[in-house]
C-alpha cells in the first residue's frame, strides 16, 4: 500500500492508497497529497485513516473511511476530492468556507465567489501565470486562527487542456453537474497562513466595467457567513468570520479579465491608487 501523512495542529491525517491504483495515476494522487508526507513502514497510523481502493472486492478488513475510485467513471478524481474535502472537515472539526485562498507578495488572500463566479479559474490565473502562492481552493479550513489548505488542483471548467497551462495539466474529470473539468496544479504551494490582509468577493462579468469597492466590516460579516460550508459549532464560526471581518480589508470586485482583476488586487492590498 502506498501511504502518506500529513499533521495538522497535533492532528495525524493517513492517506494509504492501493498499490495498483496509486502506480496507475501516481501523477494524480500525488498533486492530491501534495502537502502529505511519504511514508513506508507499518504500524505508524492512528484513527484517522482514509483508504483509497480500486475495487471493493479488494477490501480485506472492516473500516469506516474509505474510498472505491474506479478510473473507468469519468467523474472518480471529481468525486474523490469530494470525499477527501469532507473528510479533512469531519477531522479538523472546523469552520469551513466555500473560497480560494493565494498569496501575492506576502500578503494573504482570500477569494470568495459564486458557483460560476469564475473564481476558479482566476486563481489559476494567479497562481500559475502570476506565480502566487496556493493554499486552497473551493475549501479554507479555519482551524485555531489558522488557514489550512492542502493544495489540491484547480478543477477548470473546459473540455481541452489549455496549451498555456499544459505542463501544470494532471488529469481530467467530470463534477457532479456533468460538467467537464481539467485539473491543473499550481506550483507554488503553501500549506498554511495565519492571517488574512484581504478578502475579495469576486465576480467576473463581460462588461468593460470593471471595479472593486471596499465593504464595511458588517457587510463583509454578512457574506462571509453566507459562504461557509461547514462549521463545527456556531460560536466557533461566528467568531472565526468576525474576525476575518474586523481584522481584514474586504472588498466585492467585478472583473472582465483576469489581469484586469490582478490589477485591481495589487492596487487595494499595497494601496496604490
Amino acid at each position: 500500500m502506498k501511504c502518506f501523512y500529513r499533521y495538522i495542529d497535533n492532528i495525524q491525517i493517513s492517506i494509504i492508497i492501493e498499490n495498483e491504483l496509486y502506480e496507475e495515476h501516481k501523477l494524480i494522487f500525488d498533486s492530491l497529497f501534495i502537502t502529505f508526507l511519504d511514508y513506508q513502514k507499518k504500524g505508524f497510523f492512528n484513527n484517522y485513516l482514509y483508504y483509497i481502493y480500486k475495487s471493493k472486492n479488494n477490501l480485506n478488513e472492516i473500516i469506516h473511511n474509505y474510498k472505491i475510485s474506479d478510473s473507468a467513471d469519468n467523474d472518480w478524481i471529481f468525486s474523490l476530492i469530494n470525499d477527501l474535502e469532507n473528510f479533512y472537515a469531519d477531522i479538523l472539526n472546523c469552520t469551513v468556507l466555500h473560497g480560494s485562498c493565494i498569496q501575492i507578495e506576502g500578503k494573504n488572500i482570500l477569494l470568495i465567489g459564486e458557483r460560476w463566479s469564475g473564481k476558479t479559474t482566476l486563481t489559476q490565473y494567479l497562481t500559475i501565470d502570476m506565480k502566487c502562492g496556493f493554499v486552497s481552493d473551493d475549501c479554507i479550513y479555519l482551524l485555531n486562527n489558522m488557514l489550512i489548505g492542502f493544495g489540491m488542483p484547480l478543477p477548470v471548467r473546459g473540455e481541452k487542456i489549455d496549451n498555456t497551462y499544459k505542463d501544470f495539466f494532471i488529469g481530467a474529470t467530470v463534477d457532479s453537474d456533468g460538467t467537464n473539468r481539467i485539473l491543473y496544479a499550481p506550483p507554488n504551494i503553501v500549506e498554511r497562513v495565519f492571517s488574512v490582509d484581504s478578502v475579495i468577493f469576486s465576480k467576473y462579468v463581460e462588461s468593460k466595467n470593471a471595479n472593486i469597492i471596499k465593504l464595511k466590516s458588517g457587510e463583509a460579516l454578512e457574506r462571509l457567513i453566507r459562504n461557509v460550508r461547514s462549521k463545527s459549532t456556531m460560536s466557533t464560526l461566528f467568531n472565526d468570520m468576525v474576525r476575518i471581518s474586523k481584522l481584514s480589508d474586504c472588498y466585492v470586485m467585478q472583473y472582465p479579465s483576469c489581469n484586469i482583476a490582478y490589477e485591481m488586487i495589487l492596487g487595494v492590498i499595497f494601496d496604490e491608487k
